[in-house]
């Protein structure tokens, strides 16, 4: 029993298209792959560069207390027990303790923030726990 011709080269085709097909579709999934760890690696080398340095300083006492002078802090104590700083601060508004918070973080964490407002106008009598790095 053998085939005709034109079958065989009719099968042989069909082989060939379907694992044409086949390398197509994996290639292109393949392409796909490495456009994404192309793109995500271009991603990171961007944000690699475009990190601001930051600036780390010594949380100290005098250093929290120059901070408060400018920002026009008032403060009812200045604490520091078992490596932390506590701090209470009397009539501040939310916008300076805002700016204080930010530039504190450069020297160290805030743990704890506790404010308490009995004027209903935004003036806050605070507790902070802040640590050094």
């Amino acid at each position: 029993m053998t085939l005709p011709r034109n079958m065989i080269i009719f099968f042989v085709i069909s082989l060939l298209l379907f694992y044409t097909y086949n390398f197509i579709e994996d290639f292109k999934d393949f392409k796909n792959f490495v456009n994404r760890e192309y793109l995500s690696f271009k991603n990171f080398l961007f944000e690699l560069y475009n990190v601001k340095k930051r600036e780390n300083v010594a949380l100290t006492e005098n250093y929290i207390r120059e901070i408060s002078k400018k920002l026009g802090i008032e403060m009812k104590e200045l604490v520091y027990e078992n490596g932390k700083y506590r701090m209470r601060i009397k009539k501040v508004e939310f916008r300076e303790l805002i700016l204080f918070l930010e530039r504190i973080s450069k020297g160290g964490e805030v743990e704890l923030v506790r404010l308490v407002d009995n004027t209903g106008k935004g003036i806050f009598e605070a507790e902070l726990i802040l640590k050094p790095f």
